[in-house]
C-alpha cells in the first residue's frame, strides 16, 4: 500500500498489516520467553519450550514400560520408569521370580537320606540315580525276587559270597557231659534259678545221637564202672580185715586189763596211760576203717546202680531202635571187640574180676538178663508200690530241708547252727532212703531221665525217660503235684525233630514235628539255668540246629507257620530266647533275641555242612539261616544247586552199561568211555571198521574179524614154516619146513645122488658116496685116472732113487 512518507508512522501504527503482526511477534516472543511453572513436574521452563519440555524432558511424561516389548502393558512417567521397574513392573516382578526361583534351585541342599550336599534343581535326579539309599529292585528281580531295598545295601543282598560260609550247628558230645550255661555269671545273685513262669513256649530242633554209637558209649561206661566196682570191692575187704584186726587188738587190750593183778607179779604190767594211748590208737584206727567201709560201699552201690542203668538202657535201644539184623550183628561184634580192647588195656580189671564175670562183659544180652529183674509177684508189686511211695515223701522231705539250706544267708549269726541242724536232718533221711530203697543212693533215685534237653534246680525237660525211653518233664520234689510228668512220646532216631512244649497257665502241650501228641495238667516252669545239665552222662547227646524261646503260650497254626522260617526278631516281641548256633566255632553262643547274655558251652563240637558226607546224612537244614535272611532268595537257590550239583558230583553210582562197578558220578562219562568193560571200541585192525563190547573183543577177534583172521592165517603160516621138523628122508637133522626141500635136494645125507663120473651112471645115496667110489664105481675113465696116477707116482719114487743112487 502506498501513502505519504510523513504518515508512515500513523500507517504503521494503525493501517499497517506488517506493523501489526510485528508488534504482536515482539509482544508474543516477550510472552513466550515467561518462565512459567510446568503443571506436570512442577520445573520453571519457558513458555514457548512448554511443549518440548512435556514431550521430551519433563519426568512427569507418561511413556511405556521399558519392558513393553517383554509384555508389560502400563503407561509410567519417566521420572518412575527405574521405581516402576523395581517394585511394580508385571515383567520384572515375574524375571525376579525366576531368579529367585533358579536362585533356590541352585542352593546347594543336603539329601535327607545319605547326607549329600547337592543342587535342589539335582535333588529328584539325585533321588532317581544317585542316591545311595535310593530304593531299587534286586538285579534278580527277573528271575523272581521280589525284595526292594537301598542302593547302598543291594550289594549286601545280593553278594554271592556271603553265602559262602556254610550253616553249622552244635554237637552234644556222646557221653552225657555237655551242656550251655545260659547264665555264664558268677555272683551269688545271678547263679540262683529264675525259671520262666507260664505262658510260655519252648522250641527244639534235635537230632538223636545215631543208636549204635549211644550203645557203644554206654556199654564202655559199664566196663569202666565193673572197674570201679572191682577196685572198690578189694578196697572194701582191706578195709573190712583192718576194722576186724582192730576189733581183736581191742578185746586182747580189754582181757590185758582183766589181767593187771597177774601183769604186776610177772612184770608185764601196762600202766593206765599206756592202756589209754594203746585205746586212742585203735579208735582212730577203727573209725577209719568204718569211713573206708562206708566210703567203698557207698561207691560200689553207686557204680552197680549205674551200670544197671546203663546196660538196660542199652538193651532199650538195641530192641527199639535197631531193626536191621546186619547191623545188629555188626554192633554186637563191635561190642565185643570193645570189650577185648578194654580188658587188654586194663590188666587190674582182667586180675580182680573171675573168668565168668569176664565173659559176661563182650554179651549184652546176657548182662541185662542178669541185671533185670524177674516178674514180680502181686505181694511184691505192693511191697513196690508202698516203698515208692515213702521214697517220694522221704525225697520231698529231703528237697525241702536242701532248699532251706541254701536259702541260709552267710551273714545270719544262727547260720552255722542251722546249717548243722538241716545237715543232719538231711543225713537222717538219707538213711532211711537208703533203708527203703535197698541201699540204692539217693543221687539215683533223684535222678531225672537221659537227654535232658533243658534244667534248672527246680526243674527238668528230658527227652529219653523212664522203661520205654518216652519225654518227661521232672519238677522239684516238695510240690504237691507229681515230680515226673510223662508224655508217652518216643522221638525217632535218623532225622530232624522239631520239638515244642507249650504251657498254659494249667497245663503243658507237647508238639512234635508240627502235631499235638500230649496234653497234661499242671503248673510247668521253664528251665531257664542250662540247655542240657550239669550232671554227668544224663545231658542231650546229639545236634542241635536251634532254640527258641518265648514267653507266651503259642498254638498249633503259629507253631507251623514259624517252624521252617527265619524269625524276624524286631517283630517277635515275645521272644525271650533265640539261639540259631551259626557261630560255628568258639566256645560262646549268642542269644539272637538280645534278650539274655552270651553263653558258654562245655564239652561240645562245632558241625559244619561242608561236606557231601555231612550234607547226606543230615540233609537240608530244618531251619533257614538267620544270617542269609537278607541275602537274594534267587542266590540262595543258586547256592543249594550249586551244592547239590557238587554232592553229586561225589556220590557213587552204579555204571549204567551194567559192568557191576561203581564210580564216582563225576567220572561216569570217562568210565562210560575209557574204563568200562562194556563200553563200545572200534576194532584195531586196519580196514575192519566193526564196533563191539570192550567184554566181546577176544570173541570179535576169534570169530568175526576178517583182517584179524588173515593176519593170524599168514601168521600161522609164517610160524608153521619155521616150524623144526623131521627129515622126510630120516636124516638125524631136523631142519625148517621151509627149507626142507633144499635139504632134501642139497643137504640130506640120505638124498639121491648120481655118481660123479659120467660113464659111471650109478645113482647112490650121498652118505654113500665115498664107498661107492672106493669099491663100487664102474667108470672106465676113473680107473684110466687112477693108473695115470698110480704111473705118475711110480716114476716118481724111481726118479727119487736114482737121485739118492747117483
Amino acid at each position: 500500500m502506498k501513502f505519504p512518507q510523513e504518515e508512515q508512522q500513523a500507517h504503521e501504527a494503525n493501517q499497517c498489516v506488517v506493523a501489526k503482526r510485528r508488534r504482536k511477534i515482539a509482544a508474543d516472543a516477550q510472552l513466550v520467553n515467561e518462565e512459567i511453572v510446568c503443571e506436570w513436574c512442577n520445573q520453571k521452563v519457558k513458555k514457548r519450550k512448554l511443549l518440548d519440555h512435556q514431550e521430551d524432558e519433563c519426568s512427569e511424561r507418561e511413556r511405556p514400560c521399558p519392558n513393553s516389548v517383554n509384555g508389560c502393558k502400563e503407561w509410567i512417567p519417566v521420572g518412575k520408569f527405574n521405581e516402576h521397574i523395581r517394585a511394580h513392573c508385571s515383567v520384572t516382578i515375574e524375571r525376579n521370580s525366576l531368579a529367585a526361583r533358579a536362585c533356590e534351585k541352585n542352593s546347594p541342599v543336603t539329601c535327607p537320606e545319605c547326607g549329600v550336599v547337592v543342587r535342589l534343581r539335582y535333588l529328584s535326579r539325585h533321588f532317581r540315580d544317585e542316591c545311595v539309599s535310593r530304593v531299587v529292585p534286586c538285579k534278580n528281580a527277573a528271575h523272581g525276587c521280589k525284595a526292594r531295598l537301598r542302593w547302598r545295601d543291594r550289594h549286601l543282598h545280593e553278594d554271592f559270597m556271603s553265602l559262602s560260609k556254610d550253616r553249622s550247628m552244635l554237637q552234644f558230645k556222646t557221653g552225657g557231659n555237655a551242656y550251655i550255661s545260659i547264665n555264664s555269671s558268677t555272683s551269688q545273685a545271678s547263679t540262683q534259678s529264675f525259671d520262666l513262669p507260664p505262658p510260655w513256649t519252648a522250641e527244639f530242633y534235635v537230632w538223636m545221637v545215631d543208636a549204635e554209637e549211644e550203645i557203644l558209649s554206654l556199654h564202655k561206661s559199664s566196663l569202666k564202672l565193673m572197674e570201679v566196682v572191682a577196685v572198690h570191692t578189694r578196697e572194701n575187704a582191706q578195709w573190712q580185715a583192718k576194722s576186724d584186726n582192730c576189733k581183736k587188738k581191742l578185746k586182747e587190750l580189754k582181757q590185758k586189763r582183766k589181767r593187771k593183778t597177774n601183769d604186776k607179779t610177772q612184770g608185764t604190767h601196762l600202766s593206765g596211760e599206756e592202756l589209754a594211748n594203746a585205746a586212742k590208737e585203735l579208735a582212730e584206727d577203727f573209725n577209719n576203717a568204718e569211713n573206708g567201709l562206708l566210703e567203698t560201699r557207698k561207691e560200689i552201690a553207686l557204680a552197680q546202680g549205674w551200670i544197671e542203668i546203663n546196660i538196660l538202657e542199652a538193651k532199650r535201644i538195641l530192641d527199639a531202635d535197631m531193626a536191621d539184623e546186619e547191623v545188629t550183628q555188626a554192633l554186637l561184634s563191635a561190642i565185643v571187640d570193645q570189650t577185648a580192647r578194654f580188658l587188654n588195656e586194663r590188666m587190674l580189671l582182667v586180675q580182680l574180676l573171675p573168668e565168668t564175670d569176664r565173659s559176661q562183659l563182650s554179651d549184652l544180652e546176657a548182662w541185662a538178663r542178669q541185671l533185670r529183674p524177674g516178674r514180680p509177684t502181686k505181694e511184691d508189686k505192693a511191697e513196690r508200690q508202698r516203698k515208692a511211695a515213702e521214697q517220694n515223701n522221704l525225697l520231698k522231705k529231703r528237697s525241702e530241708f536242701q532248699s532251706q539250706l541254701e536259702a541260709l544267708d552267710p551273714d545270719d549269726p544262727e547260720s552255722q547252727r542251722l546249717q548243722r541242724r538241716y545237715e543232719r536232718e538231711i543225713a537222717k533221711v538219707d538213711a532211711k532212703l537208703s533203708s527203703v530203697s535197698e541201699n540204692k543212693p539217693t543221687q539215683l533215685l533223684e535222678r531225672c531221665g537221659r537227654h535232658i534237653i533243658a534244667s534248672s534246680a527246680k526243674n527238668v525237660i528230658s527227652l529219653v525217660a523212664g522203661s520205654k525211653g518216652e519225654i518227661c518233664f521232672y519238677r522239684p520234689s516238695g510240690t504237691k503235684a507229681a515230680r515226673e510228668v510223662n508224655f508217652q512220646v518216643r522221638l525217632e532216631r535218623n532225622r530232624w525233630n522239631h520239638v515244642v512244649f507249650s504251657a498254659g497257665a494249667r497245663e503243658l502241650s507237647l508238639f512234635l514235628n508240627g502235631e499235638l501228641k500230649t496234653i497234661r495238667s499242671g503248673v510247668f516252669d521253664l528251665p531257664m539255668s542250662r540247655i542240657g545239665t550239669k550232671e554227668k552222662t544224663e545231658s542231650f547227646q546229639g545236634l542241635i540246629q536251634e532254640i527258641r524261646y518265648w514267653n507266651e503260650s503259642r498254638s498249633i497254626q503259629q507253631i507251623q507257620q514259624s517252624a521252617a522260617s527265619i524269625l524276624h526278631v524286631a517283630k517277635c516281641k515275645t521272644l525271650v530266647g533265640y539261639w540259631t548256633f551259626e557261630e560255628g566255632m568258639g566256645d560262646l553262643v549268642d542269644d539272637m533275641s538280645l534278650k539274655l547274655p552270651r553263653s558258654s558251652c562245655f564239652d561240645t563240637n562245632w558241625v559244619l555242612y561242608d561236606t557231601p558226607e555231612v550234607r547226606k546224612h543230615f540233609g537240608v537244614p530244618p531251619t533257614p539261616s538267620l544270617r542269609d535272611q537278607t541275602c537274594c532268595l534267587v542266590n540262595q537257590k543258586l547256592k543249594l544247586l550249586a551244592q547239590r550239583a557238587r554232592d553229586r558230583e561225589l556220590d557213587l553210582v552204579p555204571c549204567r552199561q551194567l559192568c557191576e562197578q561203581v564210580v564216582a558220578y563225576r567220572d561216569l562219562e570217562r568210565h562210560h568211555r575209557v574204563e568200562c568193560v562194556h563200553r563200545l571200541v572200534v576194532c584195531k585192525e586196519v580196514g575192519c571198521e566193526a564196533t563191539y563190547r570192550s567184554s566181546n573183543e577176544a570173541e570179535h577177534m576169534r570169530t568175526k574179524c576178517e583182517r584179524h583172521l588173515l593176519r593170524d592165517e599168514l601168521v600161522r603160516r609164517h610160524h608153521e614154516k619155521r616150524q623144526l621138523v623131521e627129515c622126510v628122508l630120516n636124516c638125524p637133522e631136523r631142519v625148517q619146513r621151509r627149507f626142507m626141500t633144499r635139504h632134501c635136494h642139497q643137504e640130506c645125507v640120505n638124498r639121491l645122488i648120481k655118481c660123479p663120473w659120467e660113464d659111471c651112471g650109478d645113482t647112490i645115496l650121498a652118505t654113500m658116496l665115498t664107498r661107492h667110489m672106493e669099491r663100487e664105481c664102474r667108470s672106465e675113465t676113473k680107473e684110466t685116472r687112477e693108473k695115470m696116477v698110480e704111473n705118475g707116482r711110480r716114476r716118481f719114487r724111481e726118479k727119487e732113487e736114482m737121485d739118492t743112487r747117483g
